[in-house]
């Protein structure tokens, strides 16, 4: 069930959504100074589970002055590997980008006292196959110039960012950076701004399910023929009816049993009228070696396609 519980990401990912920090932000700028790296610290944020394909960090920058200051916009970040040579990908804000995994949110000036952090999230899609992985990351400070724009962190966490393998336009490539935010919830992709309008989340098991029709075996089997990843069997021979409502393209968010808020990724298109997922086993991919992977199928224009599935290009 191992490849069961890592391709659930898909559904329903569950993401930390805001935590508690003293630092303040306004969409009005002040007189107080802006930061600079002299003042501030670079550092790790809080984890959150990733959405599927999603590789990332929320990092964060806190004041070590006695004295207020404030950050405003994108930093600008490079990640490095173990020789100190720039991983060459394609280094992008989330303001003009295509980055799924950070807030396309206008920045805001946030305002930090002494001790404060603020937070900003950095993000791409995984790559099927790593060429130099990252270990530490430069980031230079928006409005700040010479040797006191830029911060340096060297840390294991980094070592889930790599350059892929493959093309150099490919959806592994691109790295997401969100702006600077008082919350770490706040740098996601289409954070709730309250928890009120949210509905509750609910999983897969909660789906109704049927017994596969031949016109989805039909379109799997011809899929994973194409892929040379035959013969395939679907488990159960069932399929649950996915809720297309919930599970549109983009990012949602649903409220989880203890209050918190929740993100997941969804892949159905606007004009399919059903939708359903199959557990598929198929011969394994030779890239990630998995040998099954969930499967979702979207109906549109009267005919079944697969929409999202986790086994490779």
């Amino acid at each position: 069930m191992k490849a069961l519980s890592k391709y659930l990401m898909v559904v329903a990912t569950v993401m930390t959504a805001a935590l508690p920090i003293a630092a303040s932000a306004s969409s009005a700028a002040t007189t107080l100074p802006t930061c600079t790296a002299s003042m501030l610290r670079l550092g790790v944020g809080p984890s959150s589970t990733p959405v599927a394909g999603e590789r990332s960090v929320i990092l964060t920058v806190t004041n070590t002055a006695s004295a207020k200051c404030q950050v405003h916009g994108y930093p600008s970040v490079a990640l490095f590997d173990s020789t100190g040579a720039v991983l060459a990908l394609r280094y992008a804000s989330a303001q003009g980008s295509t980055s799924p995994y950070v807030t396309t949110s206008s920045p805001k000036t946030v305002t930090l006292a002494a001790g404060s952090r603020a937070y900003f999230k950095v993000a791409k899609y995984r790559c099927d196959q790593d060429a130099r992985v990252a270990r530490s990351i430069t980031i230079t400070l928006p409005g700040v110039t010479g040797s006191l724009s830029k911060l340096k962190l060297a840390t294991a966490v980094l070592r889930t960012f790599a350059l892929c393998k493959g093309s150099a336009v490919g959806p592994g490539q691109l790295v997401g950076v969100s702006p600077f935010s008082s919350t770490a919830g706040a740098t996601f992709a289409n954070a709730p701004s309250t928890l009120g309008a949210l509905v509750v989340c609910t999983s897969y098991n909660s789906w109704p399910t049927k017994a596969v029709s031949s016109d989805v075996v039909k379109v799997v089997t011809a899929y994973y023929a194409q892929k040379k990843l035959t013969p395939i069997t679907i488990q159960n021979n069932r399929e649950w009816v996915v809720p297309i409502a919930t599970q549109r393209i983009g990012v949602h968010w649903c409220l989880n049993s203890d209050g918190s808020a929740a993100g997941y990724t969804g892949s159905v298109p606007f004009a399919a009228t059903a939708a359903v997922m199959v557990y598929v086993h198929h011969k394994p991919y030779p890239v990630t070696e998995a040998p099954s992977h969930f499967v979702v199928l979207a109906k549109v224009a009267g005919a079944w396609k697969v929409v999202s599935e986790g086994t490779g290009p």
